[in-house]
């Protein structure tokens, strides 16, 4: 079983590699690093980050809008301080920095692209920052996706709906492992 894993993440990265997309292990790390932020803020700021969430959840935004207006800053300028501190690569810094910003990312445009519309997809779904945000996205027109248009051979064979249905029936398996494991 461990050998056909691997044989598999092999021949995913070969496959990433010929698309120009980034090797999958790294792009899993960069997802799970991209919000650490948030973890660095809710520590240092506990109570200004609470209310600040509260905020969001009260006025249906994003929790990133909600962090520019109540501390000028937000957990990606945070992230980016702990992933410097810790010297983490260029390209999981530019994502934990530029996730909510894609475009202004000058290097590891890819990378970037692929944590973002992640962390879109994932909002969109409820499985975002802990409350249902009411926010529609035109993939079509994300910076996100221009980014991934322009780097990534065959990105316009993708069908963004459908592709967006079929995660519907993940999206909900994960939020019932997720519940299960937290009750536990």
């Amino acid at each position: 079983m461990r050998m056909a894993k691997g044989k598999q993440l092999r021949s995913a990265g070969n496959r990433s590699r010929r698309n120009s997309l980034p090797d999958p292990e790294k792009v899993y790390l960069c997802g799970l690093l991209h919000d650490i932020g948030e973890l660095v803020n809710s520590m240092l700021l506990p109570v200004e980050f609470k209310s600040t969430a509260e905020r969001a959840v009260r006025e249906n935004s994003s929790l990133y809008d909600a962090e520019k207006h109540s501390f000028g800053f937000t957990h990606c300028d945070s992230g980016k301080l702990l992933a410097e501190h810790w010297s983490l690569p260029p390209d999981i810094r530019n994502v934990i920095e530029f996730h909510h910003t894609p475009e202004q990312a000058t290097e590891s445009a890819v990378v970037v692209a692929a944590a973002s519309l992640s962390d879109l997809l994932c909002r969109l779904r409820g499985m975002g920052y802990g409350y249902d945000e009411l926010c529609e996205i035109d993939f079509h027109e994300a910076p996100a996706w221009n980014l991934l248009q322009k780097s990534v051979p065959h990105m316009d064979d993708l069908d963004i709906a459908r592709f967006t249905f079929e995660l519907d029936g993940e999206a909900e398996e994960i939020k019932s492992l997720v519940a299960s494991a937290l009750k536990a």
